[in-house]
Protein backbone atom coordinates (compact mmCIF):
# COMPACT_ATOMS: atom_id res chain seq x y z
CA UNK A 1 0.00 0.00 0.00
CA UNK A 2 3.13 2.63 0.64
CA UNK A 3 4.63 1.81 -2.79
CA UNK A 4 0.82 2.36 -4.64
CA UNK A 5 0.95 5.40 -2.16
CA UNK A 6 4.51 6.81 -3.38
CA UNK A 7 4.01 5.92 -6.94
CA UNK A 8 0.80 7.97 -7.27
CA UNK A 9 2.76 10.67 -5.31
CA UNK A 10 5.42 10.63 -8.08
CA UNK A 11 3.17 10.15 -10.68
CA UNK A 12 1.21 13.64 -9.42
CA UNK A 13 4.50 15.32 -9.25
CA UNK A 14 5.43 14.32 -12.79
CA UNK A 15 1.80 15.57 -14.63
CA UNK A 16 2.33 18.71 -12.55
CA UNK A 17 5.47 19.39 -14.71
CA UNK A 18 3.36 19.97 -17.62
CA UNK A 19 1.29 22.48 -16.53
CA UNK A 20 4.19 24.53 -14.61
CA UNK A 21 4.58 28.14 -16.62
CA UNK A 22 8.37 27.97 -16.48
CA UNK A 23 8.75 29.92 -19.52
CA UNK A 24 11.46 32.47 -20.00
CA UNK A 25 11.04 35.52 -22.19
CA UNK A 26 12.25 34.38 -25.59
CA UNK A 27 14.34 38.14 -25.92
CA UNK A 28 16.78 36.61 -23.65
CA UNK A 29 17.78 34.15 -26.50
CA UNK A 30 17.30 37.27 -29.09
CA UNK A 31 19.74 37.93 -31.36
CA UNK A 32 20.70 42.06 -31.53
CA UNK A 33 19.77 42.85 -27.75
CA UNK A 34 21.70 46.03 -26.97
CA UNK A 35 20.87 46.36 -23.49
CA UNK A 36 18.17 45.16 -20.77
CA UNK A 37 16.11 47.56 -18.43
CA UNK A 38 14.74 46.26 -15.63
CA UNK A 39 12.10 49.26 -13.61
CA UNK A 40 11.88 48.38 -10.25
CA UNK A 41 11.28 50.41 -6.98
CA UNK A 42 14.99 48.87 -5.76
CA UNK A 43 17.98 50.59 -6.58
CA UNK A 44 20.29 47.33 -7.97
CA UNK A 45 23.76 48.26 -6.19
CA UNK A 46 26.41 46.85 -8.67
CA UNK A 47 28.97 47.65 -11.14
CA UNK A 48 26.91 45.67 -13.66
CA UNK A 49 24.09 48.07 -13.68
CA UNK A 50 23.68 51.91 -14.13
CA UNK A 51 20.47 52.56 -11.75
CA UNK A 52 18.46 55.74 -12.79
CA UNK A 53 15.91 56.68 -10.69
CA UNK A 54 12.44 57.96 -11.73
CA UNK A 55 9.92 59.10 -9.39
CA UNK A 56 9.24 55.91 -7.41
CA UNK A 57 10.89 53.78 -9.29
CA UNK A 58 14.66 52.83 -10.98
CA UNK A 59 15.79 52.20 -14.13
CA UNK A 60 18.33 49.35 -13.85
CA UNK A 61 20.03 49.49 -17.49
CA UNK A 62 22.74 46.32 -17.76
CA UNK A 63 23.84 44.16 -20.63
CA UNK A 64 21.72 40.97 -21.61
CA UNK A 65 24.54 38.71 -19.88
CA UNK A 66 23.98 40.33 -16.90
CA UNK A 67 20.15 40.57 -16.83
CA UNK A 68 20.63 36.90 -18.07
CA UNK A 69 23.27 36.12 -15.17
CA UNK A 70 20.82 37.76 -12.08
CA UNK A 71 17.37 37.04 -13.96
CA UNK A 72 16.20 34.95 -10.66
CA UNK A 73 16.65 37.82 -7.82
CA UNK A 74 15.85 40.55 -10.18
CA UNK A 75 12.36 39.15 -11.39
CA UNK A 76 10.69 39.40 -8.15
CA UNK A 77 10.90 42.68 -7.60
CA UNK A 78 10.48 44.24 -11.02
CA UNK A 79 7.16 45.90 -12.25
CA UNK A 80 8.17 46.06 -15.55
CA UNK A 81 11.49 45.45 -18.43
CA UNK A 82 12.47 46.45 -21.33
CA UNK A 83 14.84 44.79 -24.31
CA UNK A 84 16.53 47.43 -26.51
CA UNK A 85 17.22 45.69 -30.05
CA UNK A 86 19.11 46.77 -32.99
CA UNK A 87 16.56 45.61 -35.25
CA UNK A 88 13.20 46.75 -37.03
CA UNK A 89 11.97 43.45 -37.66
CA UNK A 90 8.59 43.88 -35.43
CA UNK A 91 7.49 40.51 -36.84
CA UNK A 92 10.36 38.80 -35.78
CA UNK A 93 9.91 39.95 -32.37
CA UNK A 94 6.23 39.41 -32.58
CA UNK A 95 6.99 35.57 -33.60
CA UNK A 96 9.67 34.69 -31.11
CA UNK A 97 6.78 35.72 -28.27
CA UNK A 98 4.39 33.89 -30.21
CA UNK A 99 2.23 37.00 -29.38
CA UNK A 100 -0.84 37.85 -30.71
CA UNK A 101 -1.08 41.42 -32.46
CA UNK A 102 -3.93 44.28 -31.19
CA UNK A 103 -3.30 47.28 -32.60
CA UNK A 104 -0.81 50.06 -33.64
CA UNK A 105 -0.56 53.65 -33.67
CA UNK A 106 1.92 56.31 -34.67
CA UNK A 107 3.54 58.77 -32.74
CA UNK A 108 5.65 61.26 -34.35
CA UNK A 109 8.91 59.27 -35.89
CA UNK A 110 7.46 56.19 -34.05
CA UNK A 111 5.39 53.27 -34.46
CA UNK A 112 3.94 51.55 -31.51
CA UNK A 113 2.49 48.21 -31.92
CA UNK A 114 0.40 46.56 -29.05
CA UNK A 115 0.06 43.02 -28.64
CA UNK A 116 -0.19 40.23 -25.77
CA UNK A 117 1.72 36.92 -25.12
CA UNK A 118 1.51 33.85 -22.67
CA UNK A 119 5.19 34.33 -21.70
CA UNK A 120 4.78 37.28 -19.21
CA UNK A 121 2.01 36.83 -16.88
CA UNK A 122 1.14 40.49 -15.76
CA UNK A 123 -0.92 42.88 -17.98
CA UNK A 124 -2.61 46.07 -18.73
CA UNK A 125 -5.81 47.17 -20.52
CA UNK A 126 -5.55 49.63 -23.21
CA UNK A 127 -8.67 50.45 -25.21
CA UNK A 128 -10.54 48.12 -23.82
CA UNK A 129 -7.61 45.33 -24.76
CA UNK A 130 -5.75 43.11 -23.14
CA UNK A 131 -1.84 43.76 -23.84
CA UNK A 132 1.54 43.03 -22.30
CA UNK A 133 3.56 43.60 -24.96
CA UNK A 134 4.21 47.44 -26.31
CA UNK A 135 7.04 47.39 -29.13
CA UNK A 136 8.40 51.16 -30.47
CA UNK A 137 10.35 51.28 -33.47
CA UNK A 138 12.88 54.28 -34.46
CA UNK A 139 15.13 54.35 -37.27
CA UNK A 140 16.83 50.90 -37.20
CA UNK A 141 15.65 50.53 -33.32
CA UNK A 142 13.09 48.62 -31.79
CA UNK A 143 12.32 48.97 -27.51
CA UNK A 144 9.88 45.89 -26.30
CA UNK A 145 8.34 46.72 -23.28
CA UNK A 146 6.31 44.08 -21.08
CA UNK A 147 3.91 45.35 -20.35
CA UNK A 148 4.37 48.57 -21.62
CA UNK A 149 7.27 50.75 -21.92
CA UNK A 150 7.95 52.63 -18.54
CA UNK A 151 10.99 54.27 -19.94
CA UNK A 152 10.41 56.22 -22.41
CA UNK A 153 11.18 56.10 -26.10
Amino acid sequence: MKKLFVFAIIGLCLLSTLFFNSKVLPLFNFNGVEKVCFVSANKYESADFDSVPCGDNFFNYCSLETAKKNLDEIKHNMVGIQFYINSEDVDSVLDALNATFVFNETVGDVVVYYAYTTYYDDSVFLNGKKINVQIATYQDKLIVGFPMILTGF
